[in-house]
């Protein structure tokens, strides 16, 4: 089942020119917030994200293409372009959201779609972002009971909204060729070096280094291959659905490149500031970033960068000592009872310890005093 979230129209919105339009489409192309047209990015792109910056146009279609399928994973997962506009002759502004169903909420969403005439209606539900989630209640049940009377049920689904601006500079296609073909000459000479192996006890030196020519080798084809590869994928116009008149391989209209990609995402004004109180819209957050991990980091690192800079620990649940189900009343008092418990518990130790202690050591004098009679007799 495919849902369509809130939009704004945008065809009365594309802009004044061919470089709106010509952003409207490759970005319908590509279905994500990024570029995927080779021909119309500069070699030296810099992409300045909502926790994480990079540079480089190798770098910046890996990211694009494995952000696309990362997110692509999510449940019945959803790009909708919102809105495109023209700031300036080189600049553009974009709006869109992602959406997909939050893995918490499938099976509420699978029992729906079993039920006999009950319809599955995707709800919004942004806009309880700065409202605490609550637990059961009665009129919540009686709300769910009203929706199935009138034969839908209401799935929240996640919500990601997000703006990005993009640069553009005019680059000749003599100087856009000479800057990409020197990025992959660097990327080619720094890429196959970074696996070395360890010498086994039995092997000569000679061995090692022919089994470590032959693995910078198998490298370097292998970037090769990945290489052509996105090279293949960002140059395929034909999937194009709208703005026909303009082609997208093409950029004659002044050979605008892309200079720099600017993206925030609107969650992260309302984490900043603390505002942010829904547990939900929280781990919906979390899953997004997830699958904005860069390529060139694992999985620990990017966990980090998450936490240090998208920090929701304030938020009612997310923290290491929330508990499901409890308010932070109940939390807090649970708390201090757990700790009344513990410091009477260790009471209680040491004293019966001081006390075991002390009978053991009149043993201990007992005993002595027992063998000097004997030893005396």
């Amino acid at each position: 089942m495919k849902f369509e979230p809130r939009k704004e129209s945008v065809e009365e919105n594309i802009g004044f020119g061919n470089l709106a339009r010509l952003v409207e489409k490759a970005i319908r192309q590509s279905e994500s917030p990024f570029i995927s047209e080779k021909k119309i990015i500069s070699a030296e792109v810099g992409y300045d994200g909502p926790i994480w910056d990079q540079a480089g146009g190798k770098n910046y279609l890996r990211s694009a293409l494995e952000w696309k399928r990362a997110f692509q994973s999510l449940p019945e997962a959803n790009f909708n372009l919102c809105k495109v506009s023209q700031l300036s002759p080189t600049e553009v502004l974009v709006k869109w959201n992602c959406t997909w169903i939050p893995p918490s909420v499938l099976g509420f969403a699978a029992f729906g779609r079993v039920l006999p005439g009950i319809e599955i209606r995707m709800v919004d539900i942004l806009h309880r972002a700065m409202f605490p989630v609550t637990g059961f209640t009665w009129k919540k049940l009686a709300y769910l009971l009203k929706c199935l009377s009138k034969g839908f049920l209401p799935v929240p689904y996640a919500v990601i909204e997000g703006v990005t601006k993009l640069e553009f500079d005019k680059i000749e296609d003599a100087d856009w060729e000479e800057a990409w073909g020197k990025a992959d000459k660097e990327d080619a000479s720094s890429g196959p070096k970074s696996r070395a192996f360890q010498k086994y006890a039995f092997e000569s030196e000679e061995m090692l280094q022919r089994r470590q020519n032959f693995q910078d080798k198998y490298d370097e084809v292998s970037n090769m291959v990945i290489d052509k590869v996105f090279d293949a994928l960002s140059e395929t116009p034909e999937n194009s659905a709208t703005s026909e008149n303009v082609p997208l391989s093409s950029v004659d209209h002044g050979k605008y490149r892309l200079v720099r990609h600017s993206e925030d995402l609107s969650l992260l004004d309302l984490v900043r500031s603390s505002r942010l109180q829904n547990r939900r819209i929280a781990m919906d957050l979390l899953s997004f970033l997830d699958s904005r991990k860069p390529p060139s980091l694992d999985v620990y690192q990017w966990d980090n960068i998450v936490r240090e800079r998208c920090d929701l620990s304030f938020v009612p649940g997310m923290g290491p000592l929330d508990i499901d189900g409890l308010d932070p009343e109940a939390q807090s008092s649970l708390l201090e009872s757990s700790g009344a418990v513990i410091t009477f518990a260790s009471i209680i130790v040491l004293v019966l310890g001081v006390g075991f202690a002390r009978i053991y050591f009149q043993q201990l004098g007992q005993e002595a005093a027992l063998r000097e009679v004997l030893s005396e007799m």
